[in-house]
């Protein structure tokens, strides 16, 4: 060190002054930078917990259909649609059939709704919370019978049921708003249709994956 002729080195005492502020700025500008990161990080959770609150709702609150079915006479089973959940729901399609096979499974190929034209959203339906819907029954040349239903009235249709190897199915489609958001619902529902030892009709969901769907 530089001795002046007082006998101290201001020089560098200034030097090492500048250092220490240097140091000190830099420690500043840090603890500064960490606070920014937890508040930017504070912010987003907040606004993470916001948006999974507001999907909480949305799954709380927001239209659902549902299909079940109740006797209709003796053996036969009508199907309609429920809604569920609290807001109204908009059915804008459905497409809904009943079939018998000479065998025991479902062919497994794509839904033949699938096939359908481009949906009209002109024409739909509205079903308030707890309000039924009266599924449409189609049939291979299109037209739609007034309901959806499992028809085991005929003896022999249940004797081929329980005893044969037969099998009935019903499955079908319905396309909807959920009341609360923009997107489009859909339901994919597939029942078998069985006649247990008893000789009582039942009915359980199966079929291909294609034919399950709830969104």
């Amino acid at each position: 060190m530089k001795i002046t002729s007082d006998g101290f080195d201001w020089a560098t005492l200034a030097n090492y002054l500048l250092v220490i502020v240097g140091i000190g700025g830099i420690s500043v500008a840090w603890a500064t930078l960490r606070k920014i990161e937890r508040q930017t990080k504070a912010a987003e959770d907040s606004a993470s917990a916001a948006l999974l609150g507001v999907q909480a709702v949305m799954i709380t609150e927001r239209a659902r259909m549902a299909v079940t079915a109740s006797p209709l006479g003796n053996y036969s089973l009508e199907f309609n649609a429920t809604n569920i959940g609290r807001s109204s729901a908009k059915v804008i399609r459905d497409r809904n059939y009943s079939v018998f096979f000479d065998g025991a499974e479902l062919p497994n190929q794509k839904p033949v709704y699938l096939n359908e034209e481009p949906i009209n959203e002109q024409y739909s339906e509205w079903v308030a919370p707890g309000g039924a819907f009266q599924l449409l029954r189609y049939k291979e040349d299109g037209t739609a019978a007034p309901n959806l239903i499992a028809d085991l009235s005929a003896d022999a249709t249940r004797n081929n049921l329980r005893y044969h190897g037969c099998s009935m199915w019903v499955y079908g489609q319905i396309l909807y708003y959920d009341g609360l958001s923009p997107e489009r619902r859909e339901l994919r529902f597939c029942y078998q249709i069985l006649v247990d030892s008893s000789g009582n009709t039942r009915y359980k969901t199966g079929g291909p994956p294609e034919y399950l769907l709830d969104t």
